[in-house]
């Protein structure tokens, strides 16, 4: 019996090792920049490309797999989309109904002859690439999986952005219709931008980031185990954040709208921030709002347990707190956390 028992754990072990050692060899050809190119046999990669006079062109769709998408403003009145393809990683391009589509084919990869399903590596020789020219006005729809998206320095009526295990960047962009934008386990980072109609943005295990950004109407801002930060911001509309286990920040923040957060375990911070109402309310965190400006506008309604409420010069102590008569409201309820305002 001990020597049935012995066999078999040289063996696993050995089984083991193997594992472990090509595990060590993949990760440091990783490291040191190893091509994964090289372990192609479907034949070389070509490159294509659709180019499209403006024309009559009001949406530009681009649906692929496991690469990202980089989309940049373009020279001339000529809409361009660079891929690249070989015997086994095709697309299907089309320009219909005053639409440029450019869509994957549901083909396989293939490991030294082998068949398998590509999961999160980009094997190619780069992204896809699309370029607008700025006198175009178009609709953009841009989905991805397991590659990032970034769009810069143009802009669309409508946005529709997708990824999943990819991070998200929009810098210098400006939609009229609607922007929606959708990743999982990634950032979501956005920088000089104007959205002059309403922002919905959802990612899980991942930050949310809006800086020099102008919102003309509502926003919508979600994610999970992540923080949300916005500075900078200007805006007309309402904006609502909901994160669990993570921060929201804000600072130097003005909306004519009202303001609507939502955390579990994480800090709540307003600095030289303007609104008309207020609703923030997390657990286990702390709500500070600093400097607020025209303070005798508001009515103040606090509850925490287990922690002080300050308001100005006040210190109310814990528990429901109701102070003010301002026609305006700002609303504050945490459990074990601190709530602090400060005035102007």
């Amino acid at each position: 019996m001990r020597t049935k028992f012995r066999g078999s754990f040289i063996w696993i072990f050995s089984i083991s090792c193997i594992v472990f050692g090509l595990l060590v060899a993949f990760i440091a050809m990783l490291v040191v920049g190893f091509d994964m190119n090289r372990l192609n046999t479907d034949g070389e990669w070509q490159e294509r490309r659709i180019v499209q006079s403006i024309g009559s062109i009001n949406e530009v769709n681009i649906e692929i797999r496991n690469r990202a998408i980089e989309v940049r403003p373009g020279s001339g009145s000529e809409i361009v989309v660079i891929y690249h393809e070989n015997d086994n990683i095709s697309f299907t391009e089309a320009i219909t109904n005053n639409m440029i589509s450019l869509v994957q084919d549901r083909n396989r990869g293939s490991f030294w002859g082998m068949q398998f399903i590509t999961v999160g590596i980009q094997v190619g020789p780069g992204p896809v690439i699309v370029e607008i020219p700025e006198a175009a006005y178009l609709s953009g729809r841009f989905r991805t999986t397991n590659g990032r998206i970034e769009v810069r320095q143009s802009g669309f009526t409508n946005l529709q952005v997708n990824s999943s295990n990819g991070r998200v960047y929009l810098d210098q962009v400006m939609t009229d219709g609607e922007t929606n934008i959708r990743t999982s386990n990634a950032n979501v980072t956005i920088t000089g931008s104007v959205f002059n109609d309403s922002l919905d943005i959802i990612t899980t295990n991942g930050g949310i980031n809006l800086d020099n950004v102008e919102l003309i109407r509502n926003a919508n801002i979600r994610t999970s185990n992540g923080n949300i930060n916005f500075s900078n911001v200007d805006g007309a509309g309402d904006i609502v954040t909901r994160t669990t286990n993570g921060r929201v920040e804000l600072a130097d923040v003005i909306t004519t709208g009202n303001l609507d957060f939502t955390s579990s375990n994480g800090n709540i911070s307003l600095t030289n921030t303007v609104f008309h109402d207020g609703k923030i309310v997390t657990s286990n965190g702390r709500v500070t709002v600093n400097h607020l400006q025209n303070h005798e506008m508001y009515r103040f309604v606090t509850r925490t347990s287990n922690a002080r409420t300050t308001i100005g010069e006040l210190n109310l102590g814990s528990g429901s707190n109701n102070f003010g008569d301002g026609e305006r409201l700002l609303e504050i309820r945490t459990s074990n956390g601190v709530i602090e305002i400060t005035f102007d």
